[in-house]
C-alpha cells in the first residue's frame, strides 16, 4: 500500500470512525474513498461546463444550472472638445478648449429563475460634478414566440440614432437633430414583438422627458410610442444593426423602420384649451455592405406650443456614411439640419456637417475617434437648437459659423 492510498484510508477512518485494522476495513475504506474521488470529480466537471463565475464577453455570476446568471459591464468615454467662433456674445471667448469625462456608465443585467425573466440597472455619473442618477431601471419577461414586455425606465422606441447604443455611434456623438428631437429615456411600459425580419414596440410612458419622473410628477398625462423594423436582403437577425458603423458582409442588407410619438400636457399658456399635445414621427432607412454602410432619417415634429397659439410643424433629416478602409480604421462623415417652423420666432434652418475617423484598438471596446463638427449656423436664430456643451455645440450669437475639434477614447468593460 503506498502513502498516497494509506493516508487517505487513515483520513476515511478517522472521519468515518471505521478502524482500519482488518482487509474488510480496509475494502469498505477503500471503495469510501473511491466514492468520494468520483463525486468529486463529477462536481468538478460540472463546474467546468457551468462555471459559476467567468468572462464571456462580459464578467459574470452564475448558478451552476443556469437559472440564475449576473453580469457586470461598464464603459468610459473620455473627450477633448476644442471650440473654434467668432462671437458677439458677452463674456464668450471665440476659443474654448478643454476636458469632460462625457460619459461614464455601471450596468448591472442578467436573468433570474430562468432567462425569460431577465432585468437591467445602469448608473450613469454626471459629467458636472459627478453625481450618480439612474439610466436604465427595467424587467423584462419574454415568451416563446418572439413576445416580450418591459417595465420600468428605458429608452422610448422612437429614433433610429437614439436606440444605437451610445457604445456604438458612429462619430464622437449623436447629432444636433437627433437633440432636438429624441425622446430619449422615460417610465413606463412596453410590449414587443420579434420574429424573423419584422420587430415592433409599443410604448405608454410618462413622456418624451419622462426618466427618474415617477406619479404624479411625469410631464405627460398621457404619451404613447411605437416603432416597426423590417430587414431586406439576407439578414434575418437585427444584431447587426444595433451598431452604427462598419461592418465586413457577404451581401448588401437593408433594415427600414418608422416610428411615431404621441402626448397630452398641461398647457404653459392654457386659453380655452388646458391640454398640450405633442406628435411625433420618423422615417429611417439603415443600409450595410461589405465594409460600408450608410444611415438616413427624416423627423418630423407638430407641437401645439408654437407661437402666438398656433401649431408648430418642425422637421429634421439626418444622412451618414462611414468606410472600413482597414480592419481598424473607419472614416466617416455626416449632414444634419434641423427646420423649425416658419411661425416660430427663431425659424432659420440649422445645418450641422460632421467628418472623422474611428480608429478600433479592439473593436468597440477599445476605440479612439476623433472628428469635426462644423455648424453653418448661428444657435441664436434657430428655436430649436441651443448651447449643448456634452456635443461641443456652444452659444454663436453674431457667429454663422462654428468648428468643434473632438477627440474621444471609449474603453467598454
Amino acid at each position: 500500500m503506498n502513502r498516497a492510498i494509506a493516508g487517505s484510508i487513515a483520513t476515511a477512518s478517522l472521519l468515518t470512525g471505521v478502524p482500519a485494522s482488518g482487509e474488510a476495513d480496509e475494502d469498505r475504506i477503500r471503495a469510501l474513498v473511491a466514492e468520494t474521488l468520483a463525486d468529486a470529480s463529477a462536481r468538478s466537471s460540472l463546474l467546468q461546463d457551468s462555471p459559476a463565475s467567468g468572462h464571456d464577453g462580459r464578467f459574470f455570476l452564475a448558478s451552476p444550472d443556469g437559472d440564475f446568471r449576473l453580469e457586470f459591464t461598464g464603459y468610459v468615454q473620455f473627450r477633448y472638445d476644442a471650440v473654434f467662433r467668432d462671437t458677439d456674445e458677452p463674456g464668450e471667448s471665440d476659443f474654448e478648449s478643454g476636458f469632460q469625462t462625457r460619459r461614464s456608465r455601471l450596468t448591472f443585467q442578467g436573468h433570474v429563475f430562468d432567462p425569460s425573466l431577465e432585468y437591467k440597472v445602469t448608473s450613469a455619473f454626471s459629467r458636472n460634478g459627478g453625481d450618480a442618477r439612474l439610466s436604465d431601471g427595467y424587467i423584462v419577461k419574454s415568451w416563446e414566440g418572439g413576445w416580450a414586455v418591459k417595465a420600468g425606465q428605458f429608452k422610448l422606441p422612437f429614433l433610429r440614432e437614439e436606440l444605437t447604443s451610445a457604445k456604438r455611434l458612429m462619430a464622437v456623438d449623436r447629432s444636433i437633430t437627433n437633440a432636438a428631437f429624441t425622446l430619449s429615456r422615460s417610465m413606463g411600459v412596453e410590449g414587443s414583438y420579434e420574429a424573423g425580419r419584422l420587430r415592433t414596440a409599443i410604448a405608454i410612458s410618462n413622456g418624451g422627458d419622462g426618466a427618474n419622473q415617477s406619479f404624479p410628477d411625469g410631464p405627460a398625462r398621457f404619451s404613447a410610442t411605437g416603432r416597426l423594423e423590417f430587414l431586406l436582403g439576407s439578414d434575418v437577425s437585427f444584431r447587426p444593426y444595433r451598431s452604427g458603423t462598419a461592418q465586413e458582409r457577404d451581401s448588401i442588407t437593408a433594415m427600414l423602420g418608422a416610428a411615431a410619438h404621441f402626448e397630452e400636457f398641461d398647457d404653459d399658456d392654457p386659453g380655452d384649451d388646458p391640454m398640450g399635445r405633442r406628435f411625433g414621427w420618423s422615417l429611417d432607412a439603415s443600409v450595410k455592405g461589405n465594409r460600408w454602410q450608410a444611415m438616413a432619417a427624416l423627423i418630423g415634429n407638430q407641437d401645439s406650443e408654437g407661437n402666438d397659439g398656433k401649431s408648430a410643424h418642425d422637421y429634421g433629416v439626418i444622412a451618414q456614411a462611414s468606410y472600413l478602409v482597414t480592419d481598424r480604421v473607419e472614416p466617416f462623415a455626416r449632414y444634419d439640419v434641423v427646420i423649425p417652423d416658419r411661425d416660430r420666432e427663431g425659424n432659420d434652418n440649422f445645418n450641422t456637417v460632421t467628418v472623422g475617423a474611428n480608429w478600433y484598438l479592439h473593436g468597440h471596446a477599445a476605440k479612439l475617434t476623433t472628428d469635426l463638427q462644423w455648424a453653418l449656423d448661428d444657435t441664436a436664430d434657430n428655436d430649436l437648437v441651443g448651447r449643448q456643451t456634452a456635443r461641443a455645440l456652444l452659444d454663436s450669437a453674431g457667429s454663422q459659423t462654428q468648428l468643434a475639434l473632438r477627440i474621444q477614447v471609449q474603453l467598454v468593460f
